[in-house]
């Protein structure tokens, strides 16, 4: 239950509330700098990919680099080789992009900005986890 807790609160609440602030941010020209597809073995033969794409933006006036294409993605990794591949594709290095920044924190960007499913994953998960913990509690 607490891990539950642990993650629904501040991650889950965080990614989901910024995902849908961030629909209404400021935006700026920036630049892929690098688009790569990782794999990673687990130790139990499986494999875990993800994209690894950081682009580059101008926001008041200093340089930044991000590496967020949209909340709930960010440094994650998942059996779904498909669509880490489908982002190294969407995204290659010299595409020109639309970089989207908190105007309160502009190192804080994203490439695609709203609240998508992703975002709610991690807060659905803390439920889920909340919730068995609870029902395991009270046996």
């Amino acid at each position: 239950m607490a891990i539950g807790v642990a993650l629904a609160v501040p991650f889950g609440y965080h990614a989901m509330t910024s995902a849908r602030e961030s629909a209404g941010w400021p935006h700026t020209d920036g630049e892929i700098r690098e688009s790569q597809l990782i794999t990673r073995e687990q130790r139990d033969g499986s494999s875990v990919f993800r994209a690894h794409v950081v682009y580059a933006y101008i926001a008041q006036g200093i340089e930044y680099e991000g590496e967020r294409i949209r909340f709930g993605t960010d440094g994650a990794a998942s059996p779904n080789r498909h669509r880490a591949e489908q982002w190294v594709e969407e995204y290659p290095a010299g595409r020109k992009v639309t970089v989207y920044y908190d105007p309160q924190s502009p190192s804080e960007s994203v490439l695609e900005p709203g609240a998508h499913a992703d975002a709610y994953a991690l807060l659905a998960l803390g439920i889920v986890l909340t919730v068995a913990g609870a029902v395991l509690a009270r046996t």
